[in-house]
């Protein structure tokens, strides 16, 4: 088949071929000429002349001279090859260096056909036909000759037959001549090789065969000395101790039951590589069933040591014989590793892993001390594992590996200063399956400076670990996940009777684990680095993240010596994502446990958790006792023998003591006085002896409950107050309180002059007492319908009866005046001045009763009210949201009702992000970028609220879906 130049980039190069017919490697080094030039290509890219195109490849270097006799002789067996060379039938006669004649009259030599003159002694040649004349009975022919001139030598002319041969084809043959030509002489110089190595191999082979004939009589002759040595020496030197029922035998026979590893070559001196000496010590103790014993020593070795098991191995290490690695360790300084589940066993007793010079450097097994794999009924006791005191090596440096283990037991041992963890017990494989090992017993331990303690993964099952101490670890015990699809921590795990003290981040781990025990712990000073003093990531006692079905019972959680930050946590109740797996926290019950001197006792932080169960737990100087960050479960709770309830994610929360004076319940309406002549430090919220902020009036109440039916204000004086932190808004009967500045009546001044040029409003009365500079008021009435919105007064006169307002930062439009009214505000004189942070966060999963009758002031930077997620609140009744990037921002799940709050040159008015806002009738947005913004599912439903100076009113527009199928719905 013939391929086209345009497709073979490889010969567009080499032939020098440019697309258009002309290619410099041509016959003679030009371009195809049909006169000239016939042996060049065309512009098809077709060689006219085979013969002479391989000719000049060869002149200018394209091929060796070789290569193109091969190229011509594979292409001449093709079919596809040309051309077709015929005798003419009659005689030829020359003329002369052009012509000649044939005596037979035939049209075979027309124009352009290439012809072969065989002249004899005197060569081929080649050339291309000018012009034939066919006279009666001969023909005549003239030709030009593409080198030399005809002879009087010439006795024969062949014809070309036409055929259109491409230049790739003639990659194709040379290609597979060459092949085939290299083929061929590699088997030529094999079969020579194989001969002369055949001839060798015999030679040898007669050599060995005599060889092997005199070594079989010298061992015959050796075995019999040996078997004669062992007997006199049996016989001469007996061990037979002197105490009844001991067994009498020979000392060699008594000395096979143990095996020194220094009787194996090492040296012990710490330099010396005693790699290959542990090796075989190891080995032959597994073939033999003798017990191994290391002397005191230091015994470095240089690299990894992996023993397949094939036997039991039985160890007894002196309490200083000490396994040094190196610093590069790929996996651990010695791996017992079986083929199979559940056939060998080792005991492993004393002895130091050293791995304090180890640098991690590829896998999650680097750096680690002693490493066991798929053996069963194993015991290590007494031994030491020792870290490089610090936690600075990422996923390296563990003690000792457990991998896909069956019964093993861990007793009496030292862990210290393991940057990643003390033990970490792990199935073999990332998803459930029989032989991912399980029950192993932790006890009588001691772990300290570890990254983490105990760590079980990838299906571990059924471990227990018991009567251990934790001191100083990054964290205590964690049953978690390995980073996979699908979380696969440790299963049906027990953790009872351990003490942990001084730890970065928590003590107890459960992330996505099922039925585990936590129980009889002692769990002090928690989520603070004990080489940093900065607060830990996860600063909680017990964390519950995903899974369930734990029992957490009599436990004592608190705080003696660490100073605890605002979110020190005795059991956290969370949930765990994933990838796309969203693995909620449900049916744990936390029973009959002792919380002390922590801000938070029990903390369920997560909408999808669920049944989960709070029974008979104290807490004693606990800020927070129990809190619920999202709630739709009714739940009840009992003090001093009175039921109170509310609303939390926790299924029952029954008889839960609060101790001593930490908790009080609310039962009769309580008003908590705030002003800006009050104290936080000496005020107790009085009347007469009023706080001095909000947030210290929320802070007096936050360790009380709040009966049903009873509500709880906080009242504000008039005044400026300058707030420089969120007021955080997260007590758990949030439903149960309102926040309130001034609420009187709204006054209303009918219009009489609108000048849009000075930018003035003018009202017959005398309103400067109750209007002042700074104040934001509102414009409405059917007749103002172009100018209805808020304003904010930079000047207010008085003059011959009527008051003037000046609005110079706003647009004034013209408006038909008589039926308009100005709308003064009186929660203008109640101001919360925020600086550097959000106005109002809500943490509470309860609905804020009331915010009513302040200016809440901020920056673009930052939310005048902050809900992060699944959070409501009643906001409105004289609400003026002033100056923020966000006046309202509603997190996912949250819901606000909004009624007659003005937004005041914010940038966005209400923000929605899968949330709900329902916008009652006269909300007011003006001098915003965008009035109301819903996405990723949001929704507001808009009651005709007034924009003024808006640039986008809703977005997406009203009644249409868009940025993430939200939308805005007029009602």
């Amino acid at each position: 088949m013939a391929v086209t130049l345009a497709t073979t980039a490889r010969l567009r190069l080499g032939l020098g071929y440019n697309g258009t017919g002309s290619g410099v490697c041509g016959y003679n080094g030009q371009p195809y000429d049909a006169t000239s030039n016939p042996g060049g290509m065309d512009g098809n890219g077709v060689a006219v002349n085979w013969i002479n195109m391989c000719a000049d490849m060869v002149t200018v270097g394209l091929l060796s001279a070789s290569d193109a006799a091969l190229a011509l002789a594979a292409a001449s067996q093709q079919e596809a090859w040309g051309p077709s060379w015929a005798n003419t039938a009659g005689s030829i006669t020359y003329i002369d260096a052009t012509h000649f004649s044939v005596d037979v009259a035939t049209y075979d030599f027309a124009a352009n056909r290439h012809v072969a003159c065989d002249c004899g002694a005197d060569g081929i040649k080649y050339g291309t036909v000018v012009s034939s004349t066919v006279g009666s009975g001969t023909t005549t022919v003239q030709v030009t000759l593409w080198s030399g001139s005809l002879t009087n030598k010439l006795r024969s002319v062949t014809v070309q037959e036409t055929l259109t041969v491409y230049v790739a084809d003639f990659l194709t043959y040379l290609e597979a001549a060459q092949s085939a030509a290299t083929a061929a002489a590699a088997a030529a110089s094999q079969v020579a090789t194989l001969t002369s190595q055949a001839s060798t191999s015999a030679t040898t082979a007669t050599t060995k065969a005599s060889q092997a004939s005199t070594s079989a009589t010298t061992a015959t002759t050796k075995a019999t000395e040996a078997a004669a040595a062992a007997a006199t020496a049996s016989y001469v030197t007996q061990f037979a101790p002197d105490w009844d029922g001991a067994i009498a035998r020979s000392l060699s026979g008594r000395a096979e039951e143990y095996a020194s590893l220094l009787d194996f070559g090492a040296a012990g001196d710490g330099v010396t590589d005693d790699r290959s000496a542990v090796a075989a010590w190891l080995t032959y103790c597994m073939l033999t069933g003798a017990k191994g014993v290391a002397p005191a020593g230091d015994y470095y070795l240089s690299s990894a040591l992996q023993i397949n098991v094939v036997g039991h191995i039985d160890v007894r290490c002196d309490r200083m014989a000490k396994f040094i690695g190196s610093s590069s360790l790929s996996t651990g300084i010695i791996h017992l590793l079986a083929n199979t589940h559940d056939i060998y066993s080792t005991l492993w007793q004393g002895g130091i892993f050293d791995t304090s010079n180890t640098v991690f450097i590829a896998s999650a097994l680097s750096g680690t001390g002693f490493i066991i794999q798929k053996l069963h009924d194993c015991l290590i006791r007494e031994t030491r594992f020792i870290g490089p005191s610090n936690w600075t090596i990422a996923h390296g440096d563990t003690g000792l590996n457990i991998v896909d283990c069956r019964r093993v037991t861990v007793r009496d041992c030292f862990f210290a200063g393991h940057p990643d963890l003390g033990i970490y017990a792990t199935g073999d494989s990332a998803s459930a399956s029989d032989g991912d090992g399980g029950e192993l017993v932790v006890t009588g331990c001691h772990f300290a400076y570890c990254a983490t303690g105990v760590s079980a993964k990838r299906q571990f099952q059924r471990m227990l670990v018991i009567g251990n101490t934790f001191y100083k670890c990054g964290r205590g015990v964690a049953l978690y996940n390995t980073g996979e699809t699908d979380p696969i921590p440790g299963q049906r795990c027990s953790v009872v009777g351990n003490t942990f003290a001084y730890l970065q981040d928590y003590a107890i781990g459960l992330q996505a684990s099922q039925a585990t025990l936590v129980s009889g712990n002692r769990i002090q000073d928690w989520g603070r680095s004990p080489l940093t003093g900065t607060e830990g990531s996860a600063p909680y006692a017990v964390f519950v993240e995903g899974g369930g079905n734990h029992l957490i019972t009599g436990n004592w959680i608190g705080m003696q010596d660490y100073e605890p930050g605002e979110v020190h946590t005795g059991v956290m109740l969370s949930h765990l994502v994933v990838g796309s797996t969203d693995t909620p926290s449900s049916g744990t019950v936390v029973m009959s446990n002792h919380f002390s001197n922590i801000p938070r006792g029990i903390f369920e932080d997560a909408d999808d958790t669920s049944g989960n169960r709070l029974l008979d737990n104290t807490f004693s100087n606990v800020t927070l006792p129990i809190r619920s960050t999202a709630g739709d479960t009714f739940w009840r709770y009992e003090y001093e023998g009175v039921v109170y309830s509310g609303y939390a994610k926790f299924t029952t929360l029954t008889n839960n003591i609060i101790a001593g004076d930490i908790c009080s319940v609310v039962v009769a309406n309580t008003t908590i006085y705030v002003a800006t002549t009050g104290s936080d430090t000496t005020g107790d919220g009085s009347s007469e002896s009023p706080y001095a902020s909000i947030a210290q009036a929320l802070y007096s109440i936050r360790k009380k409950l709040i009966a049903d039916g009873v509500l709880v204000s906080i009242q504000c004086a008039d005044g400026t107050y300058n707030i420089c932190g969120s007021v955080l808004l997260g007590h758990n009967n949030l439903n149960k309180i309102q926040i309130i500045g001034n609420v009187s009546s709204e006054t209303t001044a009918l219009i009489s002059a609108i000048d849009t040029t000075s930018k003035t409003i003018t009202m017959a009365g005398d309103y400067t007492a109750s209007l002042l500079v700074g104040d934001v008021f509102g414009v409405t009435g059917s007749s103002t319908a172009n100018t209805n919105g808020g304003y904010k007064a930079t000047s207010v006169t008085y003059s011959g009866g009527y008051t003037t307002v000046g609005c110079s930062g706003d647009a004034v439009a013209s408006a038909t005046v008589g039926g308009g009214s100005l709308v003064i505000k009186p929660c203008n004189r109640c101001v919360l001045n925020f600086t550097g942070s959000h106005g109002f966060t809500f943490e509470s999963a309860q609905t804020l009763y009331g915010l009513r009758g302040f200016r809440i002031v901020g920056t673009s930077a930052y939310r005048g009210l902050y809900a992060p997620k699944s959070r409501s609140a009643t906001i409105g009744s004289a609400i003026i949201l002033e100056g923020w990037g966000r006046g309202a921002f509603l997190g996912a799940g949250s819901v606000f009702d909004l009624t007659s709050v003005y937004f005041y040159n914010t940038e966005y008015g209400v923000v929605c992000y899968n949330a709900v806002a329902n916008c009652n009738p006269t909300c007011v947005f003006s001098k915003c970028n965008t009035g109301m913004s819903q996405n990723r599912g949001g929704t507001s439903f808009a009651s005709s609220p007034i924009f003024r100076e808006v640039t986008t009113s809703y977005s997406p527009a009203l009644n249409t879906v868009g940025n993430g199928n939200a939308c805005n719905t007029n009602t």
